[in-house]
């Protein structure tokens, strides 16, 4: 997961942690883990992401599937 991009996203669409953690439904612990690549998001979490973040279907396999980046 190429967490730089997702956090670059975040900040472009003005969401915080905090934020993002509510509208996922997780707490801020688990959303700060995720974003710090020690555990992944759901499959019914990223879709959820996907959608709050407005992310392009290019964004989201630059994202969510590139393993160079953690």
């Amino acid at each position: 997961m190429n967490l730089i991009a997702l956090r670059q996203k975040m900040i472009e669409k003005n969401k915080s942690n905090k934020e993002l953690a509510f509208e996922l439904g997780i707490s801020r612990s688990a959303m700060q883990r995720k974003l710090s690549g020690k555990t992944q998001f759901s499959q019914s979490e990223l879709k959820v992401l996907i959608s709050i973040l407005q992310l392009s279907k290019a964004e989201i396999l630059y994202i969510f599937f590139d393993d160079k980046v953690s």
